[in-house]
Parts: structure tokens; C-alpha cells; sequence
């Protein structure tokens, strides 16, 4: 995942004065999501309306639900950065993910999953392993990632703004553009978020983070 001829090198303290600190105020704080999501994929294809609940670090997680145009619940996963688990109902479709027993798998869900953290999770100069210059004057950011077992690199402008976010497990990569819209390009799968409304929530169910793979459901 490299681009150009630059070097990742460690971070300067040009780019610290570009990059916010760990706030403890963000520690912890939750956040609700409403938006539409546009999927091509094996498992799932359509237009559909999306719930999401995320919770900052230090205990990082996140959950998402698809629902169609009727209200039926078509997809459902929550992502921590040790596990994860999702499910297709109508096909049966699901993966769980423990990383204290498995690899990442290189499967969509996965790749939501990991996603979801990492779109809920600011770039710190904390999080930032090595950087390079572009010739734009923008940056590369080889990032701590939220789940272990993937490599994450962000894109950034020469003001700061994240642009992109490129993806890679155990050879397989997908891409993060950020815009107007959000719009995730994996091999097999093309996902398209936009409408997306966000806001602070005070409390949640101590069990909102928590899901179990449905008996008989496979990758």
C-alpha cells in the first residue's frame, strides 16, 4: 500500500501543529447515526436506510443495522477491536470474530466492521505510527489501527482535511473516499453512505454493543 517515492519517516512536530491531540473529554463519549447506505455486493444489494451507534475509546465499539423499505432488519453487526459479529438474515450469511482465536477474516463484514470503528474514531497525532509528505503539500498517515490485523492509511490535505482512507488485510485492500458522500470500493463490493445526521447521546443499553451469530449462519 505505498505510493510515490517518500519514505514513511516518524512524525514531526509540523505535522502535531496539523493534527488534534487525544481529548479525555471525547474518552468514552457516545454517538448516534441515521443515514442511507448504497450496497453492491454478493450478500446484499439495494438502497437502504442505516442506524448506528458508536462509542469512543478507550473502549472503542460500534453497531449497525440495514433496514429495507418495509422496516424488515436486512444486516446487523457490532464491532469491538478484539471481535466483531454480523449477519445477513434473509441469506444466512454471517461471520464471528474473536481475534484472542482467529485471523481478521478478508470478508465484507470484516471490512464493515473495521471500517465503522475507524470512521468513528478521530486521527490523533497519538495514533499516528509514521507520515510522509505528498507533493501536494498534503499527507499519509500509516495509523494505530482500531481492530488488529490490518494495516490503515489516511490521506489527508494540505489543511488537515481526511480525504481517504486506504485499507489492507493479508493482501486484500479497499478504499475509503471522503466527500459530499462516502464511498467504500472493495474488490467484490461497493458501498455508497450519504445523509448521514449525527448526534450525541447521553446514554445507551449496556447490552447495544453486544450481538450473537445466529446457529447455522456461515460465511
Amino acid at each position: 500500500m505505498t505510493t510515490g517515492c517518500r519514505s514513511f519517516e516518524p512524525p514531526t512536530t509540523e505535522l502535531a501543529k496539523l493534527l488534534p491531540v487525544a481529548s479525555p473529554d471525547v474518552a468514552g463519549s457516545l454517538h448516534r447515526h441515521s443515514l442511507r447506505i448504497a450496497i453492491e455486493s454478493k450478500a446484499l444489494s439495494g438502497e437502504f436506510e442505516a442506524v448506528a451507534a458508536t462509542r469512543a475509546a478507550p473502549a472503542a465499539a460500534g453497531r449497525l443495522q440495514l433496514f429495507g423499505d418495509l422496516g424488515g432488519k436486512l444486516f446487523d453487526m457490532a464491532a469491538h477491536p478484539e471481535s466483531f459479529v454480523g449477519y445477513f438474515p434473509h441469506a444466512e450469511i454471517g461471520v464471528a470474530f474473536d481475534a484472542s482465536e482467529d485471523e481478521l477474516p478478508r470478508h465484507l463484514i470484516g471490512f464493515m466492521a473495521a471500517s465503522l470503528l475507524e470512521a468513528s474514531t478521530p486521527i490523533t497525532f497519538e495514533r499516528v505510527r509514521a507520515a510522509r509528505s505528498l507533493d501536494d503539500g498534503g499527507w499519509e498517515l500509516n495509523l494505530h489501527p482500531m481492530m488488529g490485523g490490518i494495516e490503515v492509511i489516511a490521506r489527508l490535505s494540505p489543511t488537515g482535511e481526511l480525504l481517504e482512507r486506504l485499507y489492507e488485510v493479508r493482501g486484500v485492500h479497499w478504499t475509503e473516499s471522503i466527500g459530499r458522500e462516502r464511498v467504500f470500493r472493495g474488490g467484490d463490493f461497493y458501498l455508497t453512505l450519504s445523509d448521514e445526521v449525527s448526534s450525541v447521546i447521553d446514554s445507551i443499553p449496556t447490552d447495544a454493543f453486544e450481538l450473537e451469530l445466529p446457529e447455522g449462519f456461515h460465511p
